[in-house]
């Protein structure tokens, strides 16, 4: 399939995933995602409204959760200000 994508021979790219040590990250990329299949579908989900969705009380915040809020040149003005110790 990789090969139809990048319109490549299959064996010319293969050649070229082995050459670079690619194909074994894409060896463990496949396992992996064979796995999670199907460990989704043995699973069983139940839906659950979490406390927030039922007691209706949900609202935003008014600050930055990373960084101080402030666009970064008014904060690079500041730093550029010399000392009045003079």
């Amino acid at each position: 399939m990789m090969a139809m994508q990048q319109g490549e021979n299959p064996r010319r790219l293969r050649a070229r995933l082995e050459k670079s040590g690619m194909i074994e990250n894409l060896t463990a990329q496949i396992r992996e995602r064979k796995a999670i299949e199907f460990v989704l579908s043995k699973a069983k989900f139940n839906e659950i409204p979490s406390e927030a969705d039922r007691k209706g009380d949900v609202e935003a915040v008014d600050f930055a959760i990373c960084g101080s809020g402030e666009p970064k040149e008014e904060a690079s003005a500041e730093t550029d200000e010399t000392p009045e110790d003079e």
